[in-house]
């Protein structure tokens, strides 16, 4: 048997506060990788076309001034706004 096999087979035993807890840590490992994803994809220049977009959309008005200075600012932050947004879309 896999260490995954294993793995799922001692996850399908867990009471639900403990599958929870579980669930939470990895959606938490989940966060955290891809924080290191934005964060090396916006070190190399591959997320600078957000920023000239947003500058365009400035432009034509479609954009508020502290929508621009957020896409300005450090990635780190996108996480928050993206949770929200999500909660928005729901």
């Amino acid at each position: 048997m896999s260490k995954i096999d294993e793995l799922k087979a001692d996850i399908d035993t867990l009471p639900s506060e403990e599958l929870a807890e579980l669930f939470r840590w990895l959606s938490e490992k989940e966060w955290e990788n891809w924080d290191k994803e934005i964060d090396a994809d916006s070190q190399a220049g591959r997320l600078d076309f957000l920023v000239r977009e947003a500058h365009e959309e400035k432009a034509k008005g479609n954009l508020k001034e502290r929508a621009l200075r957020f896409l300005k600012s450090q990635t780190q932050s996108l996480r928050p706004a993206i949770e929200a947004a999500s909660d928005h879309s729901a």
